[in-house]
């Protein structure tokens, strides 16, 4: 097969010090992705297109000497999925000169590619075929985490609790191993992808699916050694 894919991105970015105490950032982020191919995607040489414009703002405070908060949030505007709002909040105490505290807040957004919702890459000789899925629901997801940093002498120590939530993640599924075209139906009425995707039977088969409810949760430490100037040991 065929592969052709223009990629455009132009972006632009501002930052405003107001006063002593305060900074403004902001600016617009504009893709495009356009991709077509034979026994690439649905649409062969027509190919897919999609377009997204970002416009994000942040602002971070410094509410004294020992804090900073900083405000921000994302606006997406998918050609394909709507418009996706998304905040976030971060706070950092400078608790002693030698202990930092830091938290934050956010959620996010991540729309299905084009090659995600329109693949149908068939590879006979080496026995599978990978089908994307119109269906897709973008991704959305919740972050917190908390954590320090302590210094002494030359040494510096970090520790970080972390959760992110995710619902409707997109990865690739393993579909099996259709054998007749009867079996490639029925599991394409089982995801209600279209016939145009085009599948072989007798191929093991990958399909992008969304898992409804996903969590990752974890702990972080490090620690960093100076022993001499302009050497360090991270680990």
């Amino acid at each position: 097969g065929s592969l052709s894919e223009r990629y455009q991105r132009l972006d632009s970015s501002l930052i405003q010090q107001v006063g002593a105490w305060q900074l403004l950032q902001g600016g617009v982020e504009w893709t495009q992705d356009r991709y077509k191919g034979v026994n690439r995607l649905v649409g062969d040489d027509r190919g897919q297109q999609v377009t997204t414009a970002d416009y994000w703002l942040q602002d971070r405070l410094q509410l004294g000497p020992r804090v900073t908060l900083t405000l921000g949030g994302r606006i997406t505007n998918n050609s394909m999925f709507g418009v996706y709002a998304v905040p976030k909040l971060g706070l950092l105490v400078r608790l002693t000169p030698r202990l930092l505290l830091r938290g934050s807040f956010g959620r996010g957004f991540r729309a299905p590619t084009v090659g995600e919702l329109y693949y149908h890459y068939l590879h006979p000789e080496s026995g599978y075929q990978v089908i994307g899925n119109p269906n897709l629901d973008p991704e959305t997801s919740r972050s917190f985490s908390t954590g320090m940093t302590y210094r002494f002498d030359r040494v510096r120590l970090t520790f970080d609790l972390f959760r992110n939530d995710i619902r409707n993640l997109i990865e690739t599924g393993q579909a099996g191993f259709p054998q007749t075209s009867a079996e490639l139906a029925q599991l394409f009425e089982m995801y209600q992808i279209p016939a145009s995707y085009q599948a072989i039977p007798g191929l093991f088969t990958f399909l992008k699916v969304n898992r409804g409810q996903v969590f990752t949760e974890g702990l972080e430490t490090g620690v960093e050694v100076s022993p001499f100037r302009n050497f360090a040991l991270r680990g």
